[in-house]
């Protein structure tokens, strides 16, 4: 059985874009087995998802999209999203021209907790 890959969005962001606090990793030279990040950001079906697999191979806890789908995180991510604010322009969970929707990776069954799903007398 494979494990399900379990994120939750820890919400929408300021972003510097000048000098993001966490930086984009699209077009970088990453890992040999890391290629979730191919195309045009905003073209991909699941950016969201790809990039939670680039941030999960690469080790790190936290990853932010902005811009519709361009894929950010660093080893430091989850000390400094928050350092520009919050903001309500993110939209669909892929941030905004200067915004990130963040994400941090849950522990393994949180969301099903969270959901009711595990634990609940009347599910089988």
């Amino acid at each position: 059985m494979v494990p399900a890959l379990e994120y939750v969005s820890v919400g929408c962001w300021r972003e510097n874009i000048e000098s993001p606090w966490i930086p984009s990793i699209e077009g970088q030279s990453l890992p040999y087995g890391i290629n979730y990040l191919t195309g045009i950001p905003e073209n991909r079906p699941d950016a969201i998802t790809a990039c939670a697999m680039a941030t999960l191979r690469l080790g790190y806890e936290v990853f932010a999209i902005r811009q519709m789908g361009v894929c950010a995180t660093s080893p430091d991510a989850h000390l400094y999203f928050r350092f520009e604010g919050s903001s309500t322009s993110c939209s669909e969970g892929k941030g905004g021209a200067r915004d990130n929707s963040v994400y941090r990776f849950a522990r393994q069954g949180m969301m099903t907790q969270q959901q009711g799903l595990v634990g609940s007398p009347d599910k089988a």
